[in-house]
């Protein structure tokens, strides 16, 4: 914290050529922390549709409310660059299909701040 600061005005920005595969989902509280779950699809996976299962514990304002989450991404499909051809993509990695979310909730009664 403090080493890079913003000067008034200026804004970050989003750069989607940074990234090869970028997806956004939300829970209805913030997670402090979230872990991947490891599984026998392999470790150096580099063909698209990617899948992968998630754990995170939210932090609600009730204790009450919180919830550890158990969440499992699939076709996960990459993101199209605009200088790349579509010689450039790999049929497998195409991924025409929409990304699915499969989650279950279970209550824990207080903040979940490190899984």
């Amino acid at each position: 914290p403090g080493v890079d600061t913003l000067q008034p005005g200026e804004e970050l920005d989003f750069d989607p050529s940074a990234y090869d595969v970028m997806h956004s989902f939300h829970a209805d509280w913030p997670c402090m922390s979230f872990a991947i779950v490891p599984d026998e699809l392999g470790q150096a996976r580099t063909k698209a549709p990617f899948t992968a299962t998630l754990v995170a514990g939210t932090q609600a304002s009730q204790p009450s409310e919180n919830k550890l989450l158990v969440m499992k991404l699939s076709r996960l499909g990459r993101i199209r660059h605009a200088d790349e051809d579509e010689e450039d993509m790999d049929e497998d990695d195409e991924g025409d299909e929409e990304p699915a979310m499969e989650y279950r909730a279970v209550r824990h009664e207080g903040t979940v701040n490190r899984l």
